[in-house]
């Protein structure tokens, strides 16, 4: 120093330039700071001190804010040599620091700040590579909207640099400097140094009032600030270029290239921008995308369908019964050749038992060429199944017995024909199973125009869902009866695990116990119980036998869509039809009263029941056809829970139809001589009885049965019906039935059920020809049986598979050849199936 006693704050800041401060806390990095400029190699001279300096006054906004731990620049030395009389130079720019996602640059140019304008401009992306600098950076958070403090401690000005070179555009001194200068003595004058006199228009410029400050900004730039700015623009080859041609030494600083401000990362905001604000450094977020669903297949007519099904069907059916017939001799060959029976050991010499069981394997393989052609279409298509297992155990399990048979590559044991028949022979069943069970689901459809639909809506009572049927056509059942089924769907995820498993391990354990030559033996037995005898019959196999008895209701399953949608169901909607179909409801007397013809009754009674949309329409229809008289039309239709009222259109006729209770209530009084019962319709005109009309009600034997099945199923009715008769103390009068009031809603709420034209949600359940409760409750249970049966069945498939596949592995590995022979692989095989076929049967038991 140039005094020892003689020093300011200064001088300290200036002997410790080159100091670095420790690191800062995690949450002190993540707050957000400006940029530093690059280091200046400080000067080894201190600055001369001055005497008696004066409290600097807070600096502008308008200003740049340096960093505090940022090295001051050495004063320009006069021409009399003295340190500290030069005037101020425009500091350079920093270098823009690279900032995390979080952040965003925004640059605000010292002349619109000037001017009074905005304090940032929005960023716009410029060239690749570069970043649009129109004035100084300043560093915000997009995460918590950080902006400078309006009161605070001043910040320290430092000396400017001289050597510094100049910046591009709207660089401004410090007015700190300023004032520091004019406390000096007046003895020592400031000397501006010649050829920059940009620098003295700009401290003119911030000495002018606002108002003159937004004139000269709203005028047209000076051509030095447009110089600069296209200098700024310009790529930094072109610069380095500039400055060798005019003769300037390059700067020595360190500049990181230019990365884009992440602004996009703001717009997104959430979960991901907080994180990235708490971590620096550039953050990659990779979104993973989801699988589109597959498209299902066209929609197209019952009819064409069921004739595509048709066709060939019958000869799939008897290559099944083929197939079946030398799967059971091939079975029989390994049981010889296993020596459980000696009897029937001594019936055939064990020579011939390879070559026979090799040709009648062939014959099985070529009358199951249908499945070996899916395997292949599947497995060139990069989606191998179940067909794609059973074509390759039937490739190595032919390899194994040419390579047995002409090089004797191993002991002489009978290879796998056994296991992979049974493969091929029930893999063609199911291919059977579920072109039969899709054939009768469509005829079924196919009888009928206009069928009733069954779906399960949402919010029916309450928020609860509920199996409803409503007439339409069936629009959407062609699309999901050839919908790919959900065990289908799951086994085929899990095939590319057991295709890799069968490859690798017969050629480790093979290898690693240097028995080459079992590789063929190894891999035919792997891919064989890998392929199950099940994996096609998980649902086929259960659905061709639930569609065989519907289709005796008249009622057909809409595919694995609807049997999917059935989960959850636990109340099903029943209507006037369900409980008494047509037929069920019958006259037993009708009788004329006051006086009145019995056309006038029964023109009346049959209009308003119409037009009530009640279940004695049917009835009332048959009565009006044999009275020979038409309908009036009626509106004002008014449904209470023990009558009916409307008013005629043409005479305005008030009409009452309902029973004794119901006329009680309107004041309408009946004769003396009328002996009414429950069932007793009456019908009155202008508060005048005209006419009774005595029915009968039969149950159908099949409806309490039906009800009492639905309860045991945890499937509860709701009866939305609009006859005025049928009562839940009807209904449990009928039969033991457990029956809740909540089954019974007040007749508004009945009667918007009821009403036509509901919304209704899609996949349809399934599909209805026929009137009653016993075809619905019948089709909805089965379509939940047929759903949980799916589900196990493709549970045991699948745990046979892996746990054959790490069986056989273990067995191989071992050269265990007598403990893997085709008998006990053939039995192991057939009792895994045993549970997928009683489920199946299960199904049905209803």
């Amino acid at each position: 120093m140039a005094d020892d006693n003689n020093f300011n704050i200064g001088d300290i800041l200036w002997e410790y330039a080159d100091y670095v401060p420790p690191e800062e806390d995690a949450e002190d990095a993540a707050a957000p700071r400006p940029s530093a400029p690059a280091p200046v190699q400080p000067v080894l001279s201190a600055p001369q001190p001055v005497s008696s300096p004066v409290p600097s006054p807070r600096p502008s906004r308008q200003n740049t804010y340096l960093p505090a731990n940022a090295p001051p620049a050495p004063p320009p030395e006069s021409p009399s040599g003295e340190e500290g009389t030069g005037s101020p130079v425009p500091v350079s720019k920093p270098a823009a620091e690279p900032v995390g996602v979080s952040s965003v640059l925004s640059a605000s140019p010292p002349a619109a700040e000037a001017a009074g304008g905005p304090a940032s401009a929005p960023f716009e992306p410029g060239e690749a590579g570069t970043m649009p600098q129109t004035g100084p950076f300043v560093l915000e958070a997009a995460s918590s909207g950080y902006q400078p403090p309006d009161d605070g401690p001043d910040l320290i000005g430092f000396t400017p640099d001289p050597k510094a070179r100049p910046q591009a555009s709207g660089d401004v001194p410090s007015k700190e400097t300023g004032q520091e200068q004019k406390a000096k003595p007046s003895g020592e004058k400031r000397e501006e140094e010649p050829g920059k006199p940009e620098e003295k228009k700009e401290q003119e410029a911030e000495k002018k009032q606002p108002g003159e400050k937004k004139e000269q900004e709203a005028g047209k730039k000076p051509p030095e600030e447009k110089k600069a700015q296209e200098s700024e623009k310009k790529p930094p080859e072109e610069k380095k270029e500039q400055e060798a041609g005019k003769g300037k030494k390059p700067s020595t600083e360190k500049k990181e290239p230019a990365k884009e401000p992440p602004g996009k990362g703001k717009a997104e905001g959430g979960t991901a921008a907080a994180a990235a604000a708490q971590t620096p450094g550039v953050h990659l977020k990779t979104e993973r995308k989801e699988k589109p669903a597959p498209e299902p297949p066209p929609d197209a007519p019952p009819v064409t369908l069921a004739q595509e099904y048709y066709q060939g069907l019958s000869s799939v059916v008897s290559k099944s019964i083929g197939a079946v017939i030398f799967s059971a001799v091939l079975l029989l060959l390994s049981l010889m050749e296993s020596g459980l029976f000696p009897m029937l050991t001594d019936l055939f010499p064990e020579t011939i038992l390879h070559p026979v069981g090799l040709f009648v394997f062939v014959l099985t393989c070529l009358l199951c060429r249908d499945v070996l052609k899916s395997g292949l279409i599947h497995l060139t298509n990069r989606s191998p199944n179940e067909d794609s297992l059973a074509l390759l155990a039937t490739l190595f399990t032919l390899t194994d017995s040419l390579t047995l048979l002409l090089l004797h590559l191993r002991t002489d044991t009978l290879p796998f024909f056994a296991p992979c028949g049974f493969v091929l022979t029930f893999h063609l069943v199911g291919h059977a199973c579920g072109r039969s069970a899709r054939y009768h689901a469509c005829t079924t459809v196919s009888s009928t125009v206009r069928p009733y639909m069954v779906t399960q809506d949402h919010n029916v009572i309450g928020s609860q869902t509920a199996f409803r049927k409503w007439l339409s056509h069936p629009k959407g059942f062609g699309s999901q009866i050839r919908t790919p089924t959900e065990p289908e769907l799951k086994f085929q995820k899990l095939t590319p695990v057991l295709l890799t498993a069968c490859i690798l391990v017969p050629l480790i354990t093979t290898v690693a116990h240097h028995q080459p030559r079992l590789a063929f033996w190894s891999l035919s037995a792997l891919f064989a119980t890998a392929s199950t005898l099940g994996a096609s019959m998980a649902l086929e196999l259960p659905f061709r036998l639930v569609t065989g008895r519907l289709k005796k209701l008249g009622a057909a399953l809409a595919g694995w869509p609807g049997i999917a949608r059935s989960k959850g169901g636990r109340t099903i909607q029943l209507g006037d039809y369900d409980l008494y179909p047509p037929g069920t409801i019958t006259l037993a007397d009708a009788k004329p009263l006051n006086g009145r013809p019995m056309e006038e009754s029964v023109k009346w009674a049959a209009s308003v029941i119409r037009a009530s949309g009640s279940g004695q329409t049917y009835l009332f229809d048959q009565i009006r056809q044999r009275a020979k008289v038409a309908y009036e039309a009626v509106h004002q239709v008014s449904l209470s829970p023990s009558g009916i009222s409307a008013r005629s259109v043409s005479g305005g006729v008030r009409i009452h139809v309902g029973n004794s209770e119901f006329m009680s209530q309107h004041g309408i009084a009946l004769p003396v001589n009328v002996k009414a019962s429950r069932d007793t319709v009456f019908c009155a005109a202008d508060m005048i009885p005209i006419g009774m009309f005595s029915l009968n009600y039969s149950l159908h034997p099949s409806i309490l049965p039906c009800l009492q099945n639905l309860y045991a199923q945890k499937i509860y009715p709701l009866f939305a019906t609009r006859d005025y008769n049928l009562t839940p103390q009807r209904l449990r009068a009928s039969g033991q039935l457990p029956l809740l009031e909540d089954a019974f809603p007040d007749i508004g709420r009945r009667k918007n059920l009821s009403e036509p034209g509901q919304p209704h949600h899609y996949p349809l359940v399934a599909v209805l020809t026929r009137e009653g409760l016993l075809s619905f409750s019948q089709t909805v249970i089965a379509a939940k049986r047929l759903r949980r049966t799916a589900g196990l069945n493709s549970f045991f498939v699948r745990a046979g598979a892996i746990i054959g596949v790490i069986l056989t592995a273990s067995l191989s590995s071992a050269g265990a050849l007598g403990a893997m022979c085709a008998w006990n692989l053939s039995v192991y095989l057939l009792l895994w199936l045993v549970p997928v076929v009683l489920l199946s049967l299960w199904s049905t038991r209803f």
